[in-house]
């Protein structure tokens, strides 16, 4: 059943109006599948797209931040609900979010947050944040 949603949401995806929303479902759909680099690389393209709305846009940014916790990248996980926060801090549990992955990377001997970050990952966040600043806000 996945695949043929894979497949038609993939072709949804090359349409302008839609590539944010078909890029966030085909996402939803690989984390179903326990398939998360994939949805996370999903979820990165949702957020380049022009299609999505300022709310969506931020709970694309909350579901990255997800997978990439549930992938063990914490750094990342923790600057993307950073985001979250900045431009809505009672966004679901984004508090409680940060707090945990705080308390990760003070609570252990070696720290999460002194491994080394994945700089094209970090750049693709960048970029996609540093479009969505320039670009006009949708509502």
């Amino acid at each position: 059943m996945y695949d043929q949603a894979l497949a038609e949401l993939r072709e949804a995806s090359h349409d302008p109006n839609f590539a944010g929303q078909a890029h966030t479902q085909l996402a939803l759909c690989f984390r179903a599948m326990g398939r998360h680099n994939d949805a996370v690389a999903e979820l990165r393209q949702a957020l380049n797209s022009p299609s999505l709305s300022s709310k969506e846009y931020l709970h694309v940014l909350y579901l990255l931040g997800e997978n990439l916790e549930s992938l063990g990248r914490y750094a990342e996980a923790l600057e993307t609900y950073g985001w979250v926060r900045q431009e809505d801090a009672e966004f679901l549990d984004v508090q409680s979010r940060i707090k945990h992955l705080c308390a990760l990377g003070c609570g252990t001997r070696q720290s999460v947050f002194a491994r080394p970050l994945r700089a094209g990952d970090l750049l693709h966040l960048w970029q996609s944040l540093l479009g969505r600043l320039v670009r006009p806000s949708q509502a």
